[in-house]
């Protein structure tokens, strides 16, 4: 028996379980992306509005999860309507991250970027030194991790930074 407050479409017959096997699985740092793909699956199976934002609701998660939560049950149903929520949402949350990292141009947002990609592909002890020393930019940021380095480098020729390896 189907469930109330489920669309005509879904209580006829689509299958949740099934459609959940293409779904693209769902990316907060690339929104673009994923609506992309999904609207190509969507528009291949000739999904409705209705079936589209069921499928949406499996696979959101984080921020955007609580976007699509936060609409009215109506809204809900109104896919155009899911999308401009959790876009504005997202766009919300970054316009508090640069305003918090004092972004004030193009460039600053560039130099923002190439910065947090940088402390991401360092060891996490890097990374936080870097960001204790509130480096501003990625140059600065490779000045302090190669500072770091230097000064934590093992005599014994084991490599101080790696944690894999321990005396016993």
């Amino acid at each position: 028996m189907a469930e109330e407050g489920f669309p005509e479409s879904v209580r006829l017959g689509f299958d949740v379980g099934a459609n959940l096997r293409l779904m693209p699985r769902f990316n907060e740092k690339d929104p673009d992306t994923f609506f992309t793909l999904f609207e190509r699956v969507a528009d291949a199976r000739n999904w409705p509005d209705a079936d589209r934002t069921v499928m949406l609701q499996c696979v959101l998660t984080g921020r955007a999860q609580e976007a699509y939560s936060a609409l009215h049950a109506s809204e809900c149903m109104n896919y155009a309507k899911v999308k401009s929520a959790v876009l504005r949402d997202l766009l919300c949350h970054f316009n508090r991250w640069c305003s918090a990292a004092s972004v004030e141009s193009f460039d600053g947002l560039c130099d923002l970027i190439v910065l947090e990609q940088f402390k991401n592909l360092i060891p996490p002890r890097i990374a936080v030194y870097v960001s204790e020393q509130k480096a501003a930019t990625a140059l600065r940021a490779a000045e302090l991790a190669d500072d770091f380095v230097l000064t934590h480098k093992s005599g014994f020729g084991l490599n101080a930074l790696d944690n894999t390896h321990h005396l016993h």
